[in-house]
């Protein structure tokens, strides 16, 4: 019989909306940042740990994230693994006013957004997690 003959593409095309990054882990596996008052969400100063868009086939796993106003943030994104992941804070930020707030309101929790998976995002395992603020 006759073999079958691939064809080889004379270009490969690549998505312009598509990059990657070669970020190093921190030698001790924490992601740290100042302690900050609540803010509502248009003024707080970004203190957001990891986000994913568009990722597959990865992993976020042994961490300890530090006073995040967003720890873990997953959009579109599939076949991933979030796992051995430990959100805290410095110290409680609850009982504080919120930073804008005309009405005094008083913040009744510790943090924003612990791990979080938004839209068009499945088959994703978050797994071994303790949030404690």
């Amino acid at each position: 019989g006759q073999g079958s003959e691939c064809a080889v593409p004379s270009q490969i095309h690549r998505s312009s909306r598509v990059s990657t990054a070669s970020v190093p882990s921190p030698p001790s596996n924490q992601l740290s940042f100042a302690l900050s008052l609540h803010a509502l969400i248009p003024a707080e100063k970004g203190f957001n740990a990891i986000e994913y868009e568009a990722a597959v086939n990865s992993w976020i796993r042994r961490i300890r994230i530090t006073n995040a106003d967003a720890a873990i943030k997953i959009y579109s994104s599939s076949f991933n693994t979030v796992s051995d992941v430990q959100i805290t804070q410095s110290r409680p930020r609850s009982g504080s006013k919120w930073v804008g707030r005309k009405d005094n309101m008083i913040a009744d929790k510790d943090g924003h957004i612990g791990i979080a998976l938004h839209w068009a995002s499945f088959d994703n395992l978050v797994e071994k997690f303790n949030i404690t603020g």
